[in-house]
């Protein structure tokens, strides 16, 4: 029985040493941190030159205190002034958190499983959430695509 107790600890010390990270990605080097720098670069799937995707957002929605599916909602800005795209390039970090937050509060609160999604609901919210945050009505929120599913 020792001996099989010493065998399990040189094993799992070897495990831990064989863990450790490298130096190169210790350091903030390498392949993830290469991934995390592009994190708000906006996303182009299209040729438009005026639509500025955003990632898309998922949110949970429950039957009582359980989980009982999720949102996906897929969704972009129409933007045609260069000088308004640009600025809603740097605030992508903030209007994303603020879709999220809508579309939080919307699954956790409004919608019910079996029911089609109030479409117009969120839009509006969220075009308004825009033009507050960028201090334009230039700017048109688009939906691509909005999918539920239940479990």
């Amino acid at each position: 029985m020792r001996k099989i107790l010493i065998i399990c600890l040189i094993g799992l010390c070897a495990g831990f040493v064989s863990a450790a990270p490298t130096p190169a990605l210790a350091s903030g080097h390498g392949k993830a941190a290469k991934k995390k720098e592009g994190h708000d670069k906006p996303k182009k799937t299209t040729a438009i030159e005026s639509f500025l995707e955003f990632s898309p957002g998922i949110a949970a929605f429950y039957q009582g205190n359980r989980p009982s599916g999720m949102i996906f909602f897929e969704y972009g800005l129409d933007i045609p002034d260069a000088k308004l795209r640009s600025r809603a390039t740097a605030l992508m970090p903030r209007l994303r958190d603020i879709y999220s937050r809508i579309l939080v509060q919307y699954a956790g609160n409004l919608y019910h499983r079996g029911e089609v999604p109030d479409l117009n609901y969120l839009v509006v919210r969220m075009q308004a959430a825009t033009n507050r945050v960028l201090g334009s009505k230039n700017a048109r929120f688009i939906v691509s695509n909005l999918m539920v599913r239940e479990s």
